[in-house]
């Protein structure tokens, strides 16, 4: 049986070579502020990345918006809109009608910085490269085929 770190270059070569899309871990440093067992930070480790701030400043950003939530990403949806608005990020519309596929959309949206949230996760997708966390990427294929639920841009749409 292969091992993860295999299985990832597997799907690193997949994706760069298929689709196009480069994969690349962006290392954060993380805060003792989330109490939960589970790595749960997809919406702060996004928002560290696309708005080029430290893990730290998201958290407090995610913290003062978040109020009586302990986890910020329990309410993700809500809080990074009034986030990536404040930076001049918008929400793409996509219809209900026209699902799109992760994979769909980073194929059709190469040049500029994106958050795409679809099956519960958030990422940062800047100029065609996906940044995650570094055990998400043996669950590439998976993710590409969900639906995009919300995409947010910075570009003039």
């Amino acid at each position: 049986m292969k091992d993860l770190r295999e299985r990832q270059k597997e799907h690193e070569r997949f994706i760069c070579n298929t689709l196009g899309i480069k994969l690349c871990v962006r290392e954060v440093e993380y805060s003792k502020v989330l109490k939960t067992e589970k790595r749960q930070d997809c919406s702060t480790r996004t928002l560290s990345t696309i708005l080029g701030i430290s893990f730290k400043e998201a958290l407090n950003e995610q913290l003062l918006l978040a109020g009586e939530y302990e986890i910020p990403c329990g309410n993700y949806n809500e809080i990074t809109e009034k986030i990536l608005k404040s930076h001049g990020f918008n929400r793409i519309k996509i219809g209900l009608i026209d699902h799109i596929s992760v994979a769909e959309f980073m194929c059709t949206h190469k040049t500029g910085k994106y958050v795409i949230i679809a099956g519960g996760h958030m990422i940062a997708y800047i100029d065609g490269t996906w940044y995650d966390n570094e055990d998400n990427f043996d669950k590439v294929d998976l993710f590409l085929t969900k639906y995009v639920a919300f995409a947010f841009t910075n570009q003039k749409i």
